[in-house]
């Protein structure tokens, strides 16, 4: 019994840390020059919850899933590659965005 309950635990242990893979940063523990810059900038703010509003949206409905999150993997490293650099990290999550709103777009169309 006790076994089970490790093996469950450990289970919503990876499920909630794919989940968080695209969750808003919390701005008290940041420490990476891209998250400082983008708490430190509300235009960079609002363009992360809205990343991560829309990547919840999408991930609802994909069909491959493990695609999506290394697609969101992507993102990421490329967002840690501009550092503290406003234009690369605004740039880098509008094209996230364009690609998220395509995928939405495209899945909407599609028959349920």
């Amino acid at each position: 019994m006790r076994c089970r309950h490790f093996v469950l635990s450990g289970f919503l242990m990876l499920w909630v840390t794919a989940a968080m893979s695209a969750e808003s940063l919390n701005c008290r523990r940041v420490s990476l020059a891209d998250e400082i810059a983008i708490c430190g900038r509300a235009q960079l703010r609002d363009l992360d919850r809205t990343m991560v509003a829309l990547y919840a949206k999408v991930g609802k409905r994909v069909w491959d899933r493990t695609r999506f999150r290394q697609e969101q993997r992507l993102f990421v490293s490329k967002r840690r590659a501009c550092g503290g650099d406003y234009n690369c990290l605004k740039a880098v999550y509008e094209q996230r965005l364009d690609e998220l709103n395509s995928m939405s777009r495209k899945l909407t169309k599609a028959p349920a």
